[in-house]
């Protein structure tokens, strides 16, 4: 255990001190720290240990995780830098409300549920607005996790600020589902009759416009599934939708189509997955996910 000193040492200073250096040591980027989440680890030990229902381990390690360790995060340079800030910003909040805490007397007979509160309420001034609009337009399925921060009894949590993001993340989605399906062409497209029924030069300029259109649709689909931003059950059978409704008639564009189906379809999958895994333990998160995505447990 990297925290030497005991909860109910005496107050001095210097202990206070020593205490805020130790701390300090397990934050990311610093000398103790092994995982960015080894902070929430140790102050686990110190304070309680209230285990895996208390807040270091069912909350603080919990989002930790979820967020650092993330592929779509990951590949997001705004969104990393994002996760990483504040990453440190939560635990170095957490360790002054620590070091006060204990400097003033406080720390021996502070409550799982007393530090709880205060933690909770040192995430609103660290989650920056539109760092959390970057996390939801890269990773749509960790909305319901976001949601569920901090749970039905922190209410005052919700402030309009933070509804309002969440309001604005959702509608960025809506809009990105739009654009993709928006140039999918149904079965019975003006475009693709009139290139059927077009001879001679008019109908290769016809079928050569076509060609573009399926290349430029498709492209932007393919764009989006990698990008993440298509990440939502919902939103992936609404694309996989339009999908099937559009006629192929080359076969080179068909392929490619059924290629596109493919990896919607490992997606769906995959994002379930990470709900089963999100919600393990976490019932209120599980609660987010079934109104968010109400079809993803048929996956």
């Amino acid at each position: 255990m990297i925290i030497t000193l005991r909860k109910d040492a005496p107050p001095t200073k210097a202990n206070a001190d020593r205490l805020h250096g130790e701390l300090t040591s397990l934050i990311p980027g610093h000398v103790n720290n092994k995982e960015p989440w080894t902070f929430y680890d140790e102050i686990d030990a110190f304070l309680g240990p209230w285990g895996e229902k208390g807040y270091p381990l069912a909350y603080g390690k919990y989002y930790c995780k979820l967020f650092n360790g993330d592929p779509n995060l990951h590949a997001n340079l705004v969104a990393r830098q994002w996760v990483e800030q504040t990453t440190i910003k939560l635990q170095e909040a957490l360790r002054d409300g620590i070091v006060y805490a204990f400097a003033h007397g406080k720390l021996p007979k502070m409550t799982e549920a007393e530090f709880r509160a205060f933690a909770f309420d040192t995430h609103p001034q660290v989650y920056q607005r539109a760092g959390l609009i970057k996390i939801i337009e890269s990773a749509p399925y960790l909305l319901p996790v976001i949601i569920a921060i901090p749970g039905k009894e922190f209410i005052p949590f919700y402030s309009d600020n933070f509804m309002a993001t969440i309001i604005q993340a959702l509608d960025t989605a809506e809009r990105m589902t739009g654009d993709v399906t928006a140039g999918i062409m149904p079965v019975h497209s003006g475009k693709l009759m009139m290139a059927n029924e077009q001879s001679g030069m008019n109908r290769l300029l016809a079928i050569d416009r076509r060609n573009r259109e399926y290349e430029a649709t498709l492209s932007q689909v393919r764009a989006a599934l990698a990008s993440g931003r298509l990440d939502r059950i919902a939103t992936l059978e609404q694309v996989a939708g339009k999908l099937r409704e559009t006629a192929f008639e080359d076969a080179y564009w068909l392929g490619i189509a059924k290629s596109i189906m493919s990896e919607i379809q490992a997606r769906e999958h995959a994002i379930a997955e990470r709900y089963r895994a999100m919600s393990k333990g976490h019932p209120e998160v599980g609660l987010q996910i079934q109104k968010f995505d109400p079809t993803w447990a048929r996956y």
